[in-house]
């Protein structure tokens, strides 16, 4: 591991594929909105028994880069600091790793809200960030987020503004974004496996290569401690709650089941490592403790 000025920059093999993990900084929200539904009492004995803050749920938001193939892969692209201020660390820290933006050949996203998207075009969004990339997403995800007059129907100011700026940044994008449909190849050894809730077309990401699996879990998998001990609470960051957590549950199983190993945007010390399964719960093992 290599530390830069923007957090630990990560290497890791992958059958023959090479894989970076770089920091773009986090993402905070307060956990009175994060985890409105959830027991409070039993919320705030969770957080303190493991240390986090009672009133802010501070998330790393992680990077990885793919090289296999002869191909760079940049999986989502940070939110470029349009987001919120403490993002927008990526440009440094590829820069740390050793990694040129026009080496980029291929963005491909687990869904589009901002800390994955805006990122993907400069500060001003004029240009892309990535200028010799194409960028790929799950169909159903790219459609809800392309409709005409989304933003009027969200239920809020700042919902709004989020489908306009999203809107804004997959039109200056247009020429080279492609749909992929769910559960379909993106390129051989990547596949998109459905994961909705988060948004209506999120999707995780199957990385195989020869006898060896990756899987990006995007936003599924949020927080080390209550999405592993209790998969089951609603999170206001989900568009639809329910499913989230369904679709949280099942996917942890299967992690669980398999031992795969995982990369999670959002889990501390990189997002690398695996599900256990644990007294019939779920535990998060970073990449560190693994043996």
């Amino acid at each position: 591991m290599r530390e830069s000025e923007n957090g630990p920059v990560m290497r890791a093999q992958l059958g023959d594929a090479a894989v970076t993990i770089v920091s773009d900084g986090s993402v905070a929200f307060p956990v009175d909105f994060f985890y409105a539904e959830a027991p409070a009492e039993e919320r705030a004995a969770l957080r303190a028994a493991f240390g986090q803050a009672p009133d802010t749920h501070r998330m790393a938001a992680n990077v990885m880069v793919l090289d296999l193939d002869g191909r760079r892969i940049l999986i989502d692209a940070g939110g470029g600091g349009k987001f919120q201020p403490s993002g927008g660390a990526l440009p440094e820290s590829l820069q740390a790793a050793g990694i040129a933006p026009e080496s980029i050949d291929l963005v491909v996203f687990t869904h589009l809200h901002p800390d994955h998207l805006w990122g993907v075009t400069d500060a001003d969004n004029a240009a892309p960030a990535f200028p010799e990339a194409g960028c790929i997403a799950p169909e159903t995800e790219l459609a809800f987020w392309r409709q005409d007059g989304l933003a009027e129907r969200m239920p809020n100011e700042f919902a709004a503004w989020i489908a306009r700026e999203t809107r804004a940044h997959l039109d200056r994008i247009a020429d080279r974004m492609h749909p992929v449909a769910p559960g379909d190849a993106i390129i051989d050894g990547l596949r998109y496996r459905p994961s909705p809730g988060h948004t209506p077309g999120h999707a995780a990401i199957v990385i195989v290569r020869g006898d060896e699996t990756l899987v990006v879990t995007g936003d599924v998998l949020t927080d080390p401690v209550a999405a592993f001990a209790r998969p089951d609470w609603p999170l206001g960051v989900d568009a639809d709650a329910e499913q989230g957590a369904a679709t949280r549950r099942e996917l942890l199983e299967s992690l669980a089941g398999a031992r795969a190993r995982i990369f999670a945007n959002h889990l501390p010390g990189g997002g690398l490592g695996h599900v256990a399964k644990v007294d019939g719960g779920y535990r998060w093992v970073p990449a560190d403790w693994a043996v």
